[in-house]
């Protein structure tokens, strides 16, 4: 687990730094002295809200001579103590830390530990640290002196490495149903022969087996996975469009993130815990349909949230014409014919533009000028929207 504590006296980062740290797995510490616990600005707190339960909040009761300093020593003994594979970043300008890094470094009570003066620093310290807080990684010639070659961790141990092949496996196995492996082995043997084959060139083929199982491990308890518990067979559960849509919604209610940015970095975070990559027009959609469904409104940048004062309720937007896709009579009878479609198909509606149109097309006998106005008609209609990739994102009205 990693853990960043931050002695928020001294050091106030931005908002933007925090965007740069894995969300997944890390705690945030943040050490407030009595005159910083009314004084949080809203961009840092929606920066926080990536984090969720991970964020702990250490009020100094007292003001005085380093008493923040002593909080958060008690607070890095507890961490040490429940959780000896520790990555720990401290954020202070007090060198008065040093000697307790030291202290825990030389007895070796963390997987690793740093003190920074600034979250943009973490790219210059040692490879070990920088690769579990930050995606990035770090040539091995800026590691410092002082880092002894034993308390470097191998690549494949380390959690960035692995989450990121996990984020490769689950995309893979929710676009490819030939990945989609009836038995544990199998599917350990696809995926480090295959789906990681690059990934995983430079290991011997025990370690590649071993990330391949704990990759399957990881996506069974994410619920990806399921064995049958008389045959052991997997039966795959992915997130549908629909399940992210309010997923999307929930975290975009409980978070209520209050800048435009706040909110766009709330829905790109959620859908890439999930293993959902949003371009900016998907999270524009996204918001577009927020907005319309009167969750929220937008002004400039700021946003607000329902319920909204009588007085500044968003009026209900004009209905515009529907376009003719053959004449008024026949538009009724391909109206009817295709909500009867999707009745039959509610649980394996056609995931792509291109798959909606040969559907129609095999069902409606519809030229293609014609299915494009359908398409549209149903989009107005709040039916789907299509992403810039031609996915669609079935809407619930």
């Amino acid at each position: 687990m990693k853990h960043v504590l931050i002695d928020f006296e001294n050091v106030q980062p931005e908002p933007g730094q925090l965007y740069s740290l894995e969300n997944e797995n890390c705690h945030i510490w943040l050490f407030l002295g009595k005159l910083q616990q009314k004084t949080l600005s809203v961009e840092l707190c929606e920066a926080l809200c990536r984090f969720g339960k991970n964020v702990h909040f250490v009020k100094v009761a007292k003001t005085g001579k380093n008493a923040l300093d002593f909080y958060l020593a008690y607070y890095l003994g507890k961490i040490t103590e429940t959780d000896k594979n520790a990555v720990i970043c401290i954020l202070s300008r007090d060198g008065g830390f040093d000697v307790l890094v030291e202290h825990l470094k030389d007895n070796q009570l963390c997987s690793g530990i740093v003190r920074l003066e600034n979250l943009d620093e973490v790219n210059k310290v040692n490879h070990s640290l920088s690769a579990q807080l930050l995606s990035a990684t770090i040539p091995i010639e800026s590691l410092p002196t002082q880092c002894a070659p034993e308390s470097i961790p191998n690549k494949y141990e380390d959690t960035q490495f692995i989450n990121t092949c996990s984020r490769k496996v689950a995309q893979a196995l929710m676009e490819n149903d030939r990945f989609q492996l009836k038995g544990r082995n199998n599917l350990i043997s696809i995926i480090h022969k295959l789906v990681l084959k690059d990934e995983l060139e430079e290991f011997d083929i025990e370690i590649r087996k071993n990330i391949a199982e704990s990759i399957v491990n990881k996506l069974s308890t994410k619920g990806m996975l399921k064995a049958d518990p008389l045959n052991g067979l997997l039966s795959y559960h992915f997130i549908s469009s629909e399940e992210l849509l309010e997923i999307l919604i929930t975290q975009v209610k409980s978070s209520k993130a209050k800048t435009l940015t706040g909110l766009e970095n709330v829905i790109r975070s959620k859908a890439a815990a999930c293993y959902h990559d949003l371009g900016d027009n998907d999270i524009s959609q996204l918001v577009c349909y927020l907005k319309k469904q009167n969750i929220l409104k937008q002004t400039d940048q700021k946003i607000e949230y329902a319920p909204f004062p009588a007085s500044t309720a968003m009026p209900k937007p004009k209905q515009l014409a529907q376009p003719i896709i053959i004449n008024a009579e026949e538009d009724v009878s391909i109206m009817q014919k295709v909500n009867q479609f999707f009745t039959k198909c509610t649980k394996n509606k056609p995931a792509s533009k291109k798959a909606l149109g040969n559907s129609f097309k095999s069902t409606l006998k519809l030229k293609d000028a014609q299915i494009e106005k359908l398409i549209q008609v149903l989009i107005s209609q709040n039916k789907f929207n299509i992403t810039e990739t031609g996915k669609i994102v079935y809407l619930k009205n």
